[in-house]
């Protein structure tokens, strides 16, 4: 199961403050968790859990998740699925 694109803008409304950081944080089994964006050839990247970025082929990026977050619909229905 792939990490869910959480985009608070479109899912939570509200005021949202960050209330703690932790340094050096290094989540174990992210190394092969990638997503892309660009839909043209030769503007196609592909984008890891921190953010870092490289140039793929149009057809390596047919292979990967879309780098967008999902809409508040499919949040809810994800947690749903989730509960008891």
């Amino acid at each position: 199961m792939l990490p869910v694109k959480w985009d608070s803008y479109s899912t939570l409304h509200g005021d949202w403050r960050i209330v703690a950081h932790q340094e050096d944080f290094a989540p174990s089994g992210m190394e092969n968790v990638l997503f892309t964006y660009g839909a043209a050839a030769g503007s196609c990247r592909k984008v890891d859990y921190l953010d870092r970025e490289s140039e793929i082929s149009k057809t390596e990026a047919e292979e990967l998740p879309d780098y967008s977050p999902e809409g508040e619909l499919r949040i809810k229905r994800e947690l749903l699925k989730k509960l008891p």
